[in-house]
């Protein structure tokens, strides 16, 4: 059968599914053997499963054997003279001139569904251009004289009445289901791959897939809640991570947010977007910070401020997730705060720059420097700024051409004041032995408003010369000690004097508050207040020259005698270099410190200046400059060191070490190594502070040790191999020293204020060991004086009895009281003595825990009697008066004591 093979080449082309195939084998048994390979072909065509062209070609494969004529057509039409109607018999004519009745087929499932024509109806209807009708007659072609047969009923028309309407029922259920399933597993695909690029920050591909998922699904779908929402996230991300311009996040928040502010799938990305807006904060701070201009931080800081109302807003940060998130929140807050500010530094940078300028162009430098200063105080961090550097490089050049040569020159006299005419006797106490290697060596102790000389071999007083009370300014000794230099701040006067008798030598008036002056071999150099700075020989006390400093002066200049330059730091802000031959000024270095806080000459050493200033109420820093071969091309050599304390006393020099101390206790051995390539100056050797409190103290220094006084005498060696500087011993814990120590080789003198009284000691004692050679006590107060025989008696507070005789008053001084009623260490203080009787004198010592003491004045024994005190009733408030029943003692409770002198008895009255 043609049709069977028709489906058998089918089957080997693979044209069809099995299914369909095996389908039409069911049908073609059950239709017989009449059914036409063309009817097939016809069905299969129709049900779009195979092609026109595909059918035609499998038809002419099949009938190539039995189309013998040479002139068949190629291009047969099989679908010409197939009628649609299924139910209708069609005549098959086939090439024989047999006549044979057509069999109807039906189709399989859904493929088949009309009755095919024979074939050579079709072929026929097909010939020369296809275009022929089915009824047209064919030339030379016999004609059946049979009448066609009634038509018979095919059992394929009841099944494709019932069976489809059944399978297109079947098929519209199944589909609907089918595309539903479908549906829902596209869905969790499409959302699945957005999300996992999501969560892998590809925000561009998650965003891509978001909006296929919106675009393919719609708006209805349980997971385009959260798409819209991921979308608008994906956007603030990239936004974000573009920190070139963080600005356009905020942009898009502010444009975005709202849009899914109320979105369900917002619950699952707040905390997403909470920590994404603080992100975005972050880099709008950053960004801030780093810009440059003023401006642009501004613009950067109104976007911060118009993202933080984002970020207040509960919708879209809730209260929880800002106290989770609150470190990072209070980190954006400061570096807003710290934009704030630099906004403002940058803007009082402008206006001090300015008013600078306007400042320096009148000259007017202190505006300058005050205008910068007030410009560090508040931003530090602006101490080298290029701007401010540049003008006070200018306010400097100005400086310079300010020093100008001054013609108020001192005047000098040699006649000795009116005040030198006045005789005053100093009872002094002298004990002890000699010091040889201070023989022919005289030292000088200020004590108050008082210059007292003593003899170094003994202790002898010399003399002594007021010199007022509004500075304590030190002598300085010239010439090894054969001459002093005394500075009268009662008279405004400085005077060379004689070291063995304090003649005036002459007196060079200076006529204005000055400074502790300095002297370099025959030249003095005097600094006042006001600016002056002046040359005095030694010798003559004639002024060589005066330059008026464009600033106030507190200190001395530190002189470079070698290379013929000072340097001379003026009351603030400026380190003047000045020739010394005449005055000039070369250069001038603003060195920045403040009014009061230089207090000590600068220290030229080895190319190097040395310039102390006490920043701080607790702290000093030692500025450390370099200078060229010249001593000039001033420059910052290193950083500053740092130390515990102010800077009172001048610091020592000792070959190239400098040794610096301070008010708290603190020692600083600084070494200058010239070979070192980097920093030259070095801290060698170190003394912690041993003072909680500022304190008065002084030092001197020979060969490895050095000796400190301030509310104690101590000595200490220095071991520079160890980096330490370590106490030996100490003495006289809490007696206040006063005046510079002297040392020689053999000797160490000091003096000092004896703890509890107003009494001075001078001390010389052996350096290493601090056993004493001699002593003498001076300026204990008087507390009696009583007329004698030719002579005047005077008792002392401590009880020691000073006889002034034609010779005391000769000579101004004691050379040893007639009696001595304390110990060898007095530190005790008397009230006024009451006189008893004619041989009898009573004092309260109140330094040896209220004790009385009686003495005969007129004889040179001790103490007639010591009655000591057990008071319960109160303390003495040093009233104690002598009747013929004892003595009454008042005491601070308001009740009298009466004491029996004789027994010591103690009766108190109402």
């Amino acid at each position: 059968m043609l049709a069977k093979d028709l489906i058998n080449r089918i089957e080997r082309n693979g044209l069809l599914d099995q299914d369909i195939i095996e389908a039409l084998r069911q049908q073609l048994e059950q239709g017989g053997a009449r059914v036409t390979p063309e009817a097939v072909a016809k069905l299969l065509v129709d049900n779009g499963q195979l092609t026109s062209f595909q059918a035609s070609k499998l038809i002419g494969e099949l009938r190539s054997d039995q189309y013998a004529q040479p002139d068949a057509v190629d291009d047969v039409d099989l679908l010409a003279g197939v009628q649609d109607d299924a139910s209708e018999v069609v005549e098959v004519v086939e090439a024989d001139p047999l006549e044979v009745e057509a069999v109807p087929v039906q189709a399989v499932g859904a493929s088949f569904g009309a009755t095919v024509a024979d074939p050579s109806q079709s072929s026929a209807g097909a010939a020369s251009s296809g275009t022929a009708t089915p009824n047209r007659p064919m030339p030379n072609r016999p004609k059946s004289s049979r009448k066609k047969p009634p038509p018979t009923k095919s059992v394929w028309d009841s099944f494709k009445i019932y069976g489809y309407l059944t399978i297109i029922a079947l098929l519209l259920f199944l589909g609907f289901g089918l595309y539903w399933w479908l549906n829902r597993e596209t869905a969790d695909a499409f959302i699945g791959r957005a999300n996992e690029a999501y969560d892998q920050a590809n925000h561009q591909v998650a965003q891509d897939g978001y909006n296929s998922f919106l675009e393919e699904f719609g708006d209805d779908n349980e997971y385009s809640s959260l798409a819209r929402v991921r979308v608008v996230m994906t956007e603030l991300y990239k936004a974000a991570s573009f920190k070139q311009q963080p600005e356009e996040a905020v942009r898009i928040a502010k444009e975005k947010l709202p849009s899914i502010a109320e979105e369900k799938g917002m619950n699952e990305e707040r905390g997403n977007l909470a920590q994404l807006l603080v992100d975005i904060a972050e880099n709008l701070a950053r960004a801030a910070g780093r810009a440059t201009e003023t401006p642009a931080k501004e613009a950067l800081l109104g976007t911060l401020d118009e993202h933080r109302e984002l970020m207040d807003n509960p919708l879209y940060m809730t209260g929880t997730l800002r106290a989770t998130l609150a470190g990072q929140i209070n980190s954006v807050e400061e570096a807003r705060e710290r934009v704030k500010r630099d906004i403002n530094r940058n803007k009082r940078l402008d206006a001090a720059e300015s008013s600078m300028k306007t400042a320096l162009d009148q000259k007017g430098t202190k505006e300058a420097y005050d205008t910068r200063k007030a410009l560090l105080r508040d931003f530090p961090e602006l101490q080298d700024n290029e701007r401010l550097e540049t003008l006070i490089q200018r306010a400097c050049e100005i400086q310079q051409t300010l020093v100008q040569s001054s013609s108020k020159l001192p005047e000098t006299a040699t006649s000795a004041a009116e005040s030198d005419s006045l005789k005053s006797i100093v009872l002094t106490s002298l004990s002890g032995s000699s010091a040889p290697d201070m023989r022919g060596e005289t030292l000088y102790i200020r004590a108050g408003g008082s210059i007292m000389a003593f003899d170094g071999l003994n202790g002898a007083l010399k003399w002594r010369k007021f010199v007022g009370f509004a500075k304590n300014l030190d002598p300085i000794r010239l010439e090894d000690g054969l001459g002093v230099l005394l500075n009268d701040s009662n008279t405004l006067e400085v005077l060379r004097c004689d070291a063995d008798s304090g003649d005036v030598v002459w007196r060079s008036q200076i006529g204005e508050p000055f400074n502790e002056p300095v002297a370099i071999k025959d030249d003095i150099y005097v600094t006042t207040r006001s600016g002056r700075l002046l040359l005095i020989d030694a010798e003559s006390g004639d002024a060589k020259w005066a330059t008026q400093i464009p600033q106030g002066l507190e200190t001395a200049p530190g002189v470079d005698d070698r290379k013929g330059r000072l340097y001379l730091p003026g009351n603030h802000s400026n380190l003047y270099l000045i020739n010394t031959r005449d005055g000039s000024a070369i250069e001038s270095l603003y060195t920045e410190h403040a009014e009061g806080t230089v207090s000590v000459p600068p220290v030229p050493l080895f190319g190097h200046v040395f310039v102390i200033e006490n920043a701080g109420s607790d702290y000093a820093n030692i500025h450390i400059l370099r200078v060229d071969e010249k001593g000039e091309q001033l420059k910052v050599a290193q950083d500053p060191i740092r130390l515990v304390g102010n800077v009172r006393v001048s610091p020592v020099v000792q070959g190239r070490r400098l040794i610096v101390l301070t008010d708290r206790g603190q020692v600083k051995v600084l070494d200058i190594e010239i070979s070192s390539e980097n920093d030259q100056v070095s801290v060698v050797a170190s003394l912690p502070p041993f003072y909680d409190q500022p304190t008065a103290t002084e030092m001197a220094v020979g060969g490895s040790a050095m000796w400190i006084t301030g509310t104690r005498v101590g000595r200490y060696e220095l071991q520079i191999h160890v980096g330490q500087v370590i106490r030996d011993w100490s003495l006289h814990e809490l007696d206040q020293c006063i005046g510079k120590p002297f040392i020689s080789d053999d000797t160490l003198v000091y003096a000092r204020i004896l703890r509890g009284t107003s009494a001075i000691r001078v001390t010389a004692a052996m350096p290493k060991t601090g056993e004493e050679i001699w002593k003498t006590d001076v300026g204990v107060p008087v507390a009696a004086i009583r007329p004698a025989e030719g002579a005047v008696h005077a008792i002392t507070n401590q009880a020691v009895l000073y006889e002034l005789d034609r010779e005391t008053i000769a000579q101004g001084s004691t050379k040893a009281p007639l009696e001595n009623a304390g110990s060898r260490n007095v530190a005790a203080r008397f009230v006024t003595p009451v006189e008893m009787e004619k041989d009898r004198v009573a004092f309260l010592d109140e330094g040896r825990g209220e004790t009385i003491l009686i003495y005969d004045p007129n004889r040179t024994t001790e103490k007639l009697r010591q009655i000591p005190l057990r008071l319960t009733a109160g303390k003495p408030n040093g009233g104690m008066v002598f009747s013929g029943d004892g003595l009454f003692l008042t005491v601070d409770s308001g009740r009298a004591l009466l004491i029996n002198w004789q027994t010591g008895a103690v009766k108190a009255t109402p």
